[in-house]
């Protein structure tokens, strides 16, 4: 009997330790892709030969190709046109269509792979065949009638659905076939065939997800918390200490009937759920549910359309719906998520806002709906650390409002500053305890300079205040929490100018010219973060070539000088310490987009540099690879070599297949795509988000996954010999204190 309850005893105690592993090879599970055509299909050319329905629809100032399977909806592929097309033609007997441009040219494709193709147009005239042939047929209050061509007779008569909003698809021999494609009020598309006398649903593309304006992120509470607060609860409101140790003792007794009745009473089955043994293709649905919560993964992506559409989608659960509702609005600006009052802001170009009250980010219900009396927005932004809004309106009036739209005061915004730009204008704004903005200062640009890229510094917590060097040596960092950085194009002189400013003052503090002839039709792009920043560009001198430029800032750069102190660096009203910089260039093979930064909870992990690229792509470099002290290996000390991280200087990037985390997905992200990234409850874990025309998601790890077990390690086999050499050592005590009391006795065995 001692044996089985010293090793339930050993279980138990081993379970109370352990950790349940995140196995690393997530790919193609953890990450997926919401792929989009667009709101509206423009065009919809049938090839009943390969069984594919092509649609074209808009994508910005361009137009998309896509084709899909007919009998099951498969998005086949997709493919973007360098102009816009305007009209489609099927050419008949063949499977080829034509498109044509805003200025009247007229393009051949072939159906079966969208390639274009050579056709002798002469004595074609272009017909459209995006409006379909209503001929013979009825469409009124939900019925839709086909009627015979000779007789007049109803051949097929079906009912529409009843958020029906129109038909973009229709074909039909009259006699026993009949395809629909139909789209309804909130953004569905729904393919039906009549089979049995009545219209089937075939399949059904959901494209509410288009024209996505914001987003925000909810964080999903563990239900089973709330729980445990409540029984805690009760037990305080409990005088007497038996009665609420009673009821202790009642409830975890609930909770382990639940336990056996959930495992059927099996011994094998209840020590491996307590151990968390199973392999992730065996676990039950709520153990993996418990995971994902226990490790910070279960967040709801909440995006909103200009048109006003909320929805909500899991993260862990393949960007699935769980809720969606429907905002009465237009050119919708922003939305924000309160995580102390559970209620999601949305504000629009007009000054209209409403507020969404959600139960556990689920069960949205309207709260508020009501506008803003200073007439059109221009900007918007959440003041940091605050539940109120900095304010700019086209009349260029500025406010600090809150919520309920009226102008606050506070105590807390005595001391809070705004910076905000134009195309030719920093500001800077201070904010009285009254709420009310007052100018500070103004960087404006000449007639021939433009603002082409602006970044705020984000608001950190320093891990450490310095640079260890490889003789132990320090260099302090530049942390001074107020900076900005923006980039000038000089259009005169084609040139770039990159500046950094203290937000409070406005002073100029470091600024760094780039006349490598800046070819601006490409995106520039700059980002800050703790005592750093980057800038992408493309040039053209001498050779076309995109390039990475990194800066570093330090209060000296000579070794161990601290020029600082505490309240130097939090009294703007001072003499500012001016930085130290670093900088260096890199060139990479690929154009960059869009920019951003991975974040983790505690900012212990080497920050990654996000990169979402014009071949829709997204990549990310480690910052430790791009650092303004790498030097050339001829130039490399032997105290450089022992410095963390160090290697030589070089200045191309390559193009690592295995930090691409789209794997081989191509993201068609639109003109306005954003790159987010979020934190986990794991250290080494990031959530990145790309939201544009298409939705992508995925976790990283840029400093490897060190807070993770990876899918090979056999945590059964180590629990069972842990075990083992614990009743070993049980076992073999009464001997060992045997041989040693024999030997105080110096009595012979």
């Amino acid at each position: 009997m001692i044996l089985p309850t010293l090793l339930c005893i050993v279980f138990f105690y081993l379970k109370s330790f352990t950790v349940s592993a995140v196995f690393a090879d997530e790919a193609y599970i953890v990450d997926w892709q919401i792929q989009n055509i667009g709101s509206s299909y423009q065009c919809i050319i049938n090839d009943d030969s390969n069984n594919v329905l092509v649609v074209l629809s808009d994508m910005d100032d361009k137009s998309l190709l896509t084709y899909l399977n007919e009998t099951n909806g498969r998005l086949l592929s997709r493919h973007l046109l360098d102009f816009k097309a305007i009209d489609a033609m099927q050419v008949k007997d063949t499977s080829n269509f034509l498109l044509k441009d805003s200025y009247n040219q007229i393009h051949a494709f072939e159906s079966e792979h969208g390639f274009p193709t050579e056709l002798n147009l002469d004595g074609v005239k272009f017909k459209s065949s995006c409006s379909p042939n209503f001929k013979n047929i009825n469409v009124g209050n939900q019925v839709l009638e086909v009627k015979d061509p000779e007789t007049s007779l109803i051949l097929f008569n079906a009912t529409l659905p009843l958020n029906y909003k129109a038909i973009k698809f229709l074909e039909t021999d009259y006699a026993s076939l009949l395809k629909i494609l139909i789209e309804t009020d909130d953004a569905r598309f729904i393919f039906q065939s009549y089979k049995n006398g009545e219209l089937i649903d075939e399949w059904e593309k959901d494209e509410s997800l288009n024209d996505i304006a914001d987003f925000t992120f909810i964080e999903v509470t563990d239900k089973s918390i709330d729980t445990i607060a409540d029984d805690l609860a009760a037990e305080s409101n409990i005088s007497n200490p038996l009665k609420a140790y009673s009821l202790r003792v009642s409830n975890n007794w609930r909770r382990m009937m639940s336990l056996l009745q959930r495992n059927n009473y099996n011994p094998g089955k209840i020590l491996t759920e307590l151990l968390s043994l199973q392999p992730d293709d065996e676990m039950d649905e709520s153990v993996t549910t418990e995971l994902n919560l226990k490790f910070g993964f279960s967040k709801y992506l909440v995006v909103v359309t200009k048109y006003g559409t909320v929805s909500a989608l899991d993260i862990t659960k393949k960007g699935s719906i769980v809720w969606q509702f429907h905002l009465d609005m237009n050119n919708v600006l922003s939305i924000e998520y309160n995580d102390q009052t559970e209620e999601l802001t949305v504000v629009a170009q007009d000054g209209t806002f409403n507020i969404i009250s959600t139960d556990k980010a689920l069960h949205p219900v309207l709260k508020t709906s009501k506008r803003l009396d200073g007439g059109s927005i221009e900007l918007i932004k959440r003041v940091p650390d605050q539940d109120k809004y900095f304010v700019r309106f086209t009349n260029q009036e500025k406010r600090i409002i809150s919520f309920e739209g009226q102008v606050v005061g506070s105590k807390d915004l005595g001391k809070t500053f705004v910076t905000d730009h134009t195309e030719h204008d920093v500001f800077g704004h201070v904010v009285k305890e009254d709420g009310s903005v007052q100018d500070t200062w103004n960087v404006k640009m000449s007639s021939h300079e433009k603002i082409v890229a602006f970044a705020a510094r984000e608001d950190y917590s320093p891990v450490n205040i310095g640079t260890v060097l490889g003789n132990r040596d320090v260099l302090y960092k530049y942390l001074y929490p107020n900076l900005a950085g923006f980039i000038v194009l000089n259009e005169k002189t084609q040139t770039l100018f990159i500046n950094v400013i203290d937000t409070v003052t406005g002073e100029l503090l470091h600024t760094q010219a780039q006349k490598d002839k800046p070819d601006t039709q490409f995106p520039v792009n700059i980002i800050f973060g703790e005592n750093w920043f980057i800038y992408s560009y493309f040039s053209t001198e001498p050779i076309p070539e995109q390039k990475l430029v990194v800066v570093e800032l330090y209060e000296s750069l000579t070794a161990n000088e601290r020029i600082s102190t505490p309240d130097t660096f939090m009294n703007s009203s001072k003499s500012l310490i001016k930085p130290a910089a670093i900088s260096k260039a890199y060139f990479f093979p690929e154009i960059i987009k869009t920019m951003s930064l991975s974040h983790t909870k505690y900012g212990i992990t080497t920050q990654a540099l996000l990169l979402e690229l014009e071949s829709g792509q997204i990549t990310y470099i480690p910052k430790v690879v791009l650092s303004a002290r790498r030097k050339p290996e001829s130039e490399m000390t032997d105290d450089d070599k022992k410095e963390f991280m160090a290697s030589p200087y070089v200045p191309a990037i390559p193009l690592n297949d295995h930090f691409i985390i789209t794997h081989y997905r191509n993201l068609f992200t639109g003109a306005n795509s954003r790159l987010a990234s979020v934190a986990t409850n794991l250290e080494s874990t990031s959530i990145i988000c790309d939201i544009g025309h298409d939705i992508f998601c995925t976790r990283i790890a840029p400093s490897g996954q060190f807070d993770m077990m990876s899918p090979t390690f056999e945590k059964g086999k180590l629990l069972g010999t842990i075990v083992v050499l614990i009743a070993l050592c049980f076992y073999l005590r009464p001997s060992v204190s045997t041989k040693k009391l024999k030997t105080m006795w110096l009595v012979k065995d």
